[in-house]
């Protein structure tokens, strides 16, 4: 995922005028990807940018919180899967952020 999200981010002509929600979900995959490689400092990067250009993304604030996570930075993990929960219209994110601030809350 990281080299197709690479390619659109770095070499399509149109990313500049694609619309936020799309540009949103292409920073949201490629961050997930850099998590999933243990690249935790850029993960966060794309991720901040996937919230930058659309600040009601539950699926980069779920994934933002899992960063947070991992690099035990809690409180902010705390806050991103509020804010995951509260965004969040797909069952399975709203569950799985409330399964994360459930297991940092306790």
């Amino acid at each position: 995922s990281l080299s197709i999200s690479s390619q659109l981010i770095n070499e399509w002509d149109g990313f500049e005028t694609t619309p936020d929600e799309i540009k949103s979900s292409i920073y949201d995959v490629h961050g997930w990807g850099y998590y999933l490689n243990n690249q935790y400092d850029k993960a966060e990067e794309y991720l901040t940018k996937s919230i930058e250009t659309n600040s009601f993304s539950a699926s980069a604030f779920y994934h933002l919180a899992v960063v947070m996570e991992k690099t035990e930075n809690y409180k902010t993990a705390i806050d991103y899967y509020t804010k995951a929960i509260d965004y969040a219209f797909d069952e399975e994110i709203s569950n799985k952020a409330n399964q994360g601030y459930q297991n940092l809350t306790k």
